[in-house]
């Protein structure tokens, strides 16, 4: 079965993904199944559910099993690619997209407060804290 945009967005909606919600997504194109046009089709979906008002977020890691405070990444916000698949790398290259500066836990950002959630990545004291853009997206428990 060819799965479309229009497929993807129904579900999305479906799982209850609405207009101007923020979400981090950590994917795998193949597990979409076949997707009509790919990772710029799964993007395109997201981005049309959350509309303008929303965050899409995706991880774009970096750097090598041999990396340490001896050899330390070598990172380039326009040009390093990621290792997190083809949707990321689709995702980071596109115009409206921007990279936050962590040399190995980077993500990139589409949409409302896509600034204010990567300027100060690479400042944290670990890649995942509150000046993370993981930090603000990761889920806060009412109990």
């Amino acid at each position: 079965m060819k799965v479309t945009q229009s497929v993807l967005e129904e579900g999305l909606s479906h799982l209850g993904l609405k207009s101007g919600d923020s979400v981090l997504v950590h994917s795998l194109l193949s597990s979409f199944g076949f997707v009509d046009g790919g990772a710029i089709t799964v993007i395109d979906s997201f981005l049309n559910v959350l509309k303008d008002e929303g965050l899409l977020i995706v991880p774009t890691l970096t750097g090598k099993i041999t990396d340490c405070r001896d050899k330390p990444p070598i990172f380039d916000v326009k040009t390093t690619p990621c290792w997190t698949g083809k949707i990321p790398e689709t995702f980071r290259m596109m115009k409206q997209a921007v990279r936050s500066l962590h040399p190995t836990h980077s993500v990139a950002a589409i949409g409302d407060r896509k600034y204010e959630l990567t300027r100060l990545h690479e400042t944290g004291l670990s890649p995942c804290d509150d000046k993370s853009p993981y930090g603000p997206m990761s889920i806060k428990s009412t109990n």
